[in-house]
């Protein structure tokens, strides 16, 4: 006996520790998945927003180069309308007196240099052929031809655009055709480097800028020369196929080798890069001369030390807390699991005594056949008693089998109340995942969009000024300037169109504000929606619940399906607010993939006998009979592998319960389902802040 006790508890032993790594094995694997996708979930965005931050900063450098373009080639070409109207320099310039050209240009030319850094400065013939070369005078070299100087003889208007020089140096050039009473009497030339425009992209934009051009477009000897003027350490054969123009980041030879290599990649976005101790980003993207042709590329470098460092302890906490909630999930569910091994056991214990209860019974069957066997004749005169005693032992078996039985569900409901507090344990941590991350989401842009709206309320105020000052600076050249510069003002003001500027931009800027609302409007309802503090009862408008969760997955209808809601006069109620979000969101979630292509949804709620229906209603594919009564079972799911857990509708018909009201639903194949909520009235609702009436 002591030897099949032995080993009945070395069984339930065995059969505990089964049930204990059949179940936590699965949850803590599934504790790892969750903490493992977040994290290279959380990277992969991370590396999307450098991407896209790359090619912004790459964007905000053509547009601001661009501007600084534009102004630089409209100063230059004021400048040289200035000196064409001055009668020495026509004369100088009829007559071809490059000694008289010289003696003039020495005067201006420092001013121009000073004020606009203009760096090169030439005189031109009618014919285009080089007449004075003024920052170089000695240079008589014809020097290479320029795109923008074809341009400017062909139209007989002002061209400008980049080009490269003679000695490799990228500049924006500007040819002035120089007429005289409709006589053309030959060309002005400026140019102005590239390297401080450069400058002050690098302080506008906080980005190091490294300019590489073609060594097929350049001249060795002329490019050394220009190198040892200018005291660059750069070297021809350092890199293959190009050569160093400009920079604003100092760094060796070895490194700017790495920095090119990295930067040969077909995204504009690059891999990491650590250059003395700092990580940087580099991107790289193409550069077009004046005729649009590709003359070498253009580096990006953005320093990105901190915000990997900050990327980095933000994982590092988030491990370590995902890690601690884990583990006091683990522990938690380790103590349920012993709680049902130790019921297990104890019933275990009385299957046991109840089998040697029924082994002594059959023993004493077998001693009263044999006394029958013995005692035939005596049996016989008692046999109605003996059917008696049978008919009490058959009634006895069938007492213990109905308490076997017994036992038998309460193990079974046992295991399903664990069941649904594994569903419990998921549903929290996917709500306090989501919850973390709109919060984030919501944070992150909130602070952007602040000092949008402010600096565009600025702009506004700034823009204002400017049209009063405009208005009186036109009114004083109106009033004041000889009709030559008048006529030339208003065919400036046409040709820039700066009437037509001053009416866009306010439209501009009201439409910029019109979206920064719209944004704050999102963000708010992502704060609204992942509100994760410590569940409490609060008056709540549904109506203000359902729509803060359409905004949160306006995404998710994407243009195909249509929202109709049909709100009725219900009151407020005392609900779990989280909770109530997480009902409305399951519900449209599971109508929005219901529905493949174009379909409709409609909200439909209404006050009726002192309780409140709330309707949701799709145009989906349907759910068949045979299985339309088992979707609020934890687990069961009539998607694809993968595609959901089957939580979501047993989730909300546990918080729908836990709110004292019901769901059901009703669909049918091919035509779309219905879920319908009721939910009773508090005693202390209103409706729009009256009492409803009964």
């Amino acid at each position: 006996m002591t030897h099949h006790n032995s080993i009945a508890v070395s069984g339930v032993r065995l059969k505990n520790y089964h049930l204990q790594k059949r179940l936590l094995i699965p949850l803590s694997l599934t504790f790892l998945v969750l903490i493992t996708a977040f994290v290279l979930t959380s990277y992969h965005i991370s590396r999307q927003d450098e991407s896209a931050s790359m090619e912004t900063r790459y964007r905000q450098f053509h547009s601001i180069f661009n501007s600084i373009a534009l102004q630089n080639s409209q100063s230059m070409e004021m400048a040289a309308e200035f000196i064409g109207n001055q009668q020495r320099f026509r004369n100088a310039m009829r007559y071809q007196d490059r000694e008289q050209l010289l003696i003039h240009a020495d005067e201006i030319f420092p001013l121009i240099r000073r004020t606009l850094q203009v760096s090169h400065f030439y005189f031109r013939d009618p014919q285009g052929e080089l007449l004075l070369r003024v920052y170089r005078p000695e240079d008589l070299s014809p020097g290479a031809p320029r795109i923008a100087l074809q341009r400017a003889m062909a139209t007989g208007h002002p061209s400008s655009g980049l080009e490269i020089g003679r000695f490799g140096t990228l500049a924006q050039r500007m040819v002035y055709p120089w007429f005289v009473n409709s006589e053309l009497i030959g060309y002005i030339e400026m140019g102005i480097e590239i390297h401080p425009l450069l400058e002050q992209i690098k302080e506008i934009s906080k980005s190091d800028i490294l300019v590489m051009l073609n060594k097929e477009l350049l001249n060795r000897e002329l490019w050394e020369i220009s190198r040892k003027e200018r005291s660059s350490s750069a070297a021809w054969d350092l890199i293959e196929k190009s050569v160093v123009s400009s920079s604003t980041f100092a760094v060796s030879d070895h490194d700017l080798r790495r920095l090119y290599d990295t930067s040969e990649m077909k995204t504009p976005f690059a891999r990491s890069l650590t250059i003395n101790d700092r990580l940087y980003r580099s991107g790289r993207f193409p550069i077009s001369d004046a005729s649009q042709q590709e003359i070498g590329h253009l580096i990006m470098i953005v320093d990105v030390t901190e915000r990997a460092e900050v990327f980095r302890t933000f994982i590092l906490r988030v491990i370590g807390f995902s890690l601690l909630l884990s583990l006091a999930l683990f522990v938690y569910a380790l103590r349920i699991l012993k709680r049902v091994s130790l019921q297990l056991k104890t019933s275990e214990q009385l299957l046991r005594q109840e089998s040697e209860r029924l082994a002594e019974s059959n023993d004493n069957l077998r001693k009263e056949i044999d006394d029958r066997k013995q005692a035939q004749q005596q049996l016989q005169e008692l046999n109605l008693t003996l059917e008696q005693r049978v008919e009490e032992r058959t009634r006895e078996l069938a007492r213990k089998n109905l308490e076997i039985e017994a036992n038998h569900k309460s193990l079974e409901s046992a295991y399903q109340e664990l069941k649904e507090q594994q569903a419990t344990i998921l549903h929290q941590d996917k709500m306090a995942c989501i919850g973390q991350l709109a919060a984030g989401i919501a944070h992150d842009i909130n602070n952007p969009i602040g000092f949008m709206s402010h600096n565009l309320v600025i702009l506004e105020r700034y823009l204002e000024r400017f049209r009063q000052f405009f208005t009186l600076q036109t009114s004083t050249i109106e009033r004041n300037s000889d009709p030559n510069l008048l006529t030339a003002y208003r065919k400036n003001l046409s040709d820039f169109a700066i009437h037509a500027m001053l009416a866009e931009l306010p439209v501009i800027i009201k439409e910029c504000r019109d979206g920064t609302s719209r944004i704050d409007q999102t963000v708010q309802s992502l704060r609204t929606f992942s509100r994760n503090e410590i569940p409490r009862l609060e008056l709540t408008d549904l109506h203000q619940c359902i729509d803060s969760t359409l905004a949160i997955i306006r995404h998710e209808l994407d243009g195909r399906i249509t929202v109709d809601r049909d709100y009725g006069n219900i009151p407020m109620r005392q609900c779990y607010p989280g909770q109530i979000n997480q009902v409305f969101l399951n519900l449209l979630i599971n109508a929005v993939q219901a529905i493949s292509n174009e379909g409709f949804i409609r909200i439909k709620t209404r006050l009726e006998n002192q309780s409140i229906f709330i309707s949701v209603t799709d145009t989906g594919c349907g759910i068949p009979d045979e299985v339309v009564n088992k979707v609020f079972e934890p687990f069961f799911t009539t998607k694809e592998t993968g595609v959901g857990t089957g939580l979501g509708l047993s989730i909300v018909f546990d918080i729908i319960t836990r709110h004292q009201g019901t769901i059901s639903v009703s669909s049918s194949v091919d035509k779309g389902t219905i879920f319908i909520i009721r939910l009773p009235v508090d005693n202390d609702a209103t409706i729009n802040g009256q009492i409803p009436e009964s």
